[in-house]
């Protein structure tokens, strides 16, 4: 399962969500978020940025705010 690209892929990210208790099509729909449904590779330095963005944007629809899987948070 963790290939040891330096990327993140669907099945690394959704593996991790779902033992968080985050169903597999939430975490598949916040992976297609924050690849650009896989447009980009999130590689760590992708990932670090969206940690940035996690604690530091005011866009909810910014692609940091799915790193934990969620998707709504109503």
């Amino acid at each position: 399962m963790f290939t040891g690209d330096g990327c993140i892929d669907e099945d690394e990210f959704s593996a991790v969500c779902i033992s968080y208790g985050i169903t597999p099509a939430e975490a598949k729909e916040a992976f297609n978020k924050f690849s650009q449904n896989g447009t980009i590779e999130v590689t760590r330095n992708v990932f670090a940025k969206y940690w940035q963005e996690f604690f530091a944007s005011e866009d909810p629809n910014a692609p940091g705010n799915f790193i934990f899987g969620k998707t709504s948070f109503e």
